[in-house]
């Protein structure tokens, strides 16, 4: 009896230490099965992402060089007003409609001076004010001109066709009297730029 007394007392102490040690093992094991399972989702999601990235940057370079060149010279990045006026000044000359003025609104009277004489696109970030900086900005200006009814919606077509965005907000007329002599024709325009 003894014998057995003792066989049990030792099963029953091996399983009481068996517990009391693999518990602890156990929990460590459950831990790590978790963080195991936690990093497996994440790197099947890191594995989606690096799909998406990879599609989109052949996307991207599937562009072609045209393409993006269109894009920059439809919304430049930074205001190139010099460019701007030339654009202005080519079109009023291929439409046969008189320049009058032009005022460059987003731009100082120096600067405007500046690049009527030297015709220079301004530096990118040259200007800045304490608005906060959007995506897309406005170059408002104004236009006076002078011409023909025809020669105006010349103009306007050939603004329309432009690869620049261009936006005529606002135009008023002034009548000549006689319909031999030019209208003068002052216009709220504005373009836009990165």
């Amino acid at each position: 009896m003894t014998k057995l007394f003792i066989t049990i007392a030792l099963f029953i102490a091996t399983g009481v230490a068996g517990f009391l040690y693999l518990k602890p093992q156990w929990q460590t094991f459950r831990t790590a099965q978790a963080e195991n399972n936690y990093l497996t989702r994440v790197s099947g999601e890191f594995d989606e992402l690096i799909k998406n990235r990879d599609a989109l940057l052949r996307e991207v370079n599937s562009i072609s060089k045209e393409d993006i060149d269109r894009i920059d010279a439809a919304l430049p990045q930074g205001q190139h007003a010099g460019e701007f006026l030339v654009t202005l000044e080519n079109m009023t000359k291929e439409t046969s409609i008189t320049l009058k003025q032009l005022n460059l609104s987003g731009i100082s009277e120096k600067e405007q001076k500046t690049l009527a004489v030297k015709n220079q696109p301004i530096p990118t970030g040259a200007l800045k004010s304490s608005a906060p900086e959007k995506a897309i900005s406005e170059l408002p200006s104004t236009l006076s001109v002078s011409g023909s009814y025809e020669t105006f919606k010349r103009f306007l077509d050939a603004a329309e066709r432009n690869i620049r965005l261009i936006d005529i907000g606002t135009a008023s007329f002034t009548s000549p009297g006689e319909s031999y002599k030019p209208m003068d024709i002052n216009m709220g325009i504005k373009t836009y730029y990165q």
